[in-house]
């Protein structure tokens, strides 16, 4: 709820302590627990890592346990054989859902024979009937599902790699059967497929050579994971303002305080000066999120972070925060508004990108620990009910098979090491994406607002 104060005629305005957290997270809520169940897009977490960070960052009093569940690979029947085991065990109460890439084995191509073709409708009945069982069985776990159309093929973008024409077509038709299941079924919907596709053209005017799913036409990039971000902040109606203040300096009086809590405030015409604690923080973008947000619009509409004095003289004004110069506004501007949040030059957009660096360490040991999980799907050792017997096994297998993919062979040769450590590596993962909450939590700043000779 924004605060609204009666005009005080005192130049000074006296410190007060106002219980000023006025957003919440609109999809989660405080202290649950969100699995994001994937493929490789999902394990790669590029889109993972910034949601994380958004949330952190705007809603850094309301911590979310993060769980990365994507696998490399993965199918939505494997997925649903995983469920228990996987994901149910994390007691989530929340699931985002994207699959569907690897599902795509059959689709609408030149050289296809009669027997390819009569599995396409075979194939899009599978995936309809399984999407059904994972919904059931998530809704029968009172887990609350937001579900995501899946990231589209991209078959247009003037890469090295050749498209696989078709492919994009069937990912369109899985994209409409989400749709209409969560339309059913009252589903929250995080439409990926057609905004990736809007973002896509964009792009391609611009950089031809670029795509929307990385240099494989697959995987979204930094860029493209930005971009999912995004979509998903926007489809879930997340707060778009991160603080406001307005003050009349002519009266010493503050007019509204939003999201923050202003303090030993100190105003006249000439200037003004007050302390500051912000509960959110404004997204930072890196040069690869910067090209993104050309096409994608989500700083100017999410990273609103407005100062705003008027009744100051007529001239031009330095703000300076904690002490150092952050810009210099005319005095018109700063009775209009200013967006802070696109100042790169603030502590706030520094502490920001602390934790945006602590998000990516998070994200890459959520990687890592996944990598159990794609040496359990791909060599069957989801089947053996033991921690022990699935070790020996794989011992076995690395002993009597020549793995040839050399990642695959890497998790393998890993496992036995990996797996006794799965429970201790998982806890960890939760430690450091507290640490990006912590990076983000609100801090109090001075602010002064002087005039420039």
């Amino acid at each position: 709820m924004k605060k609204y104060f009666a005009i005080l005629s005192s130049a000074v305005f006296a410190a007060f302590a106002f219980a000023a957290k006025d957003s919440s997270p609109a999809a989660f809520k405080a202290g649950s627990n969100v699995c994001f169940l994937g493929d490789s897009i999902t394990q790669g977490g590029k889109y993972v890592k910034n949601i994380a960070l958004f949330y952190a960052t705007r809603y850094p009093l309301d911590r979310v346990n993060f769980y990365d569940k994507g696998i490399g690979g993965d199918t939505i029947q494997h997925l649903c054989k995983r469920l228990d085991e996987d994901v149910l065990s994390a007691k989530p109460n929340f699931a985002t859902l994207m699959i569907g890439m690897n599902n795509i084995q059959y689709y609408h191509r030149k050289d296809m024979n009669d027997g390819f073709r009569a599995k396409i409708p075979e194939n899009r009945k599978m995936y309809s009937e399984k999407l059904a069982e994972l919904m059931d069985r998530l809704a029968a776990a009172n887990c609350s599902l937001i579900l995501f159309t899946p990231s589209p093929y991209d078959e247009t973008a003037k890469i090295n790699r050749p498209a696989n024409v078709g492919k994009n077509l069937e990912l369109s038709y899985f994209s409409q059967v989400c749709k209409r299941m969560a339309h059913k079924r009252g589903l929250a919907l995080v439409d990926m497929w057609s905004n990736m596709m809007r973002f896509k053209v964009l792009l391609q005017k611009d950089h031809p050579k670029l795509s929307v799913g990385g240099v494989d036409r697959i995987h979204p990039d930094a860029m493209g994971g930005f971009m999912m971000m995004s979509i998903f902040v926007d489809a879930m109606g997340e707060e778009k303002i991160v603080s406001a203040v307005d003050i009349d300096a002519g009266r010493g009086a503050l007019m509204e305080c939003f999201n923050c809590d202003v303090s030993n405030l100190k105003a006249s015409a000439d200037g003004a000066s007050f302390d500051l604690l912000e509960y959110s923080l404004p997204f930072p973008l890196d040069e690869s999120a910067k090209l993104g947000d050309k096409y994608a619009g989500f700083a100017k509409e999410f990273n609103r972070q407005i100062l705003k004095i008027g009744g100051l003289k007529e001239g031009k004004y330095a703000l300076k925060i904690g002490g150092a110069k952050v810009g210099e506004y005319t005095s018109e501007e700063l009775a209009e508004g200013v967006n802070l949040g696109l100042n790169e030059a603030t502590p706030q957009y520094a502490q920001a990108f602390e934790a945006a660096k602590a998000a990516q360490k998070y994200i890459a040991f959520c990687y890592k620990l996944r990598e159990i999980n794609i040496s359990e799907m791909i060599h069957k050792l989801d089947d053996i009910d033991t921690a022990e017997k699935r070790i020996e096994r794989m011992e076995k297998i690395l002993k009597t098979t020549k793995i040839t993919h050399a990642h695959i062979r890497k998790c393998a040769m890993a496992y036995k090491d990996t797996k006794p450590k799965q429970a201790e590596m998982l806890a960890h993962s939760l430690e450091l994406l507290a640490r990006v909450y912590d990076a983000a939590a609100p801090k109090s700043r001075s602010y002064i607002i002087e005039k420039i000779d």
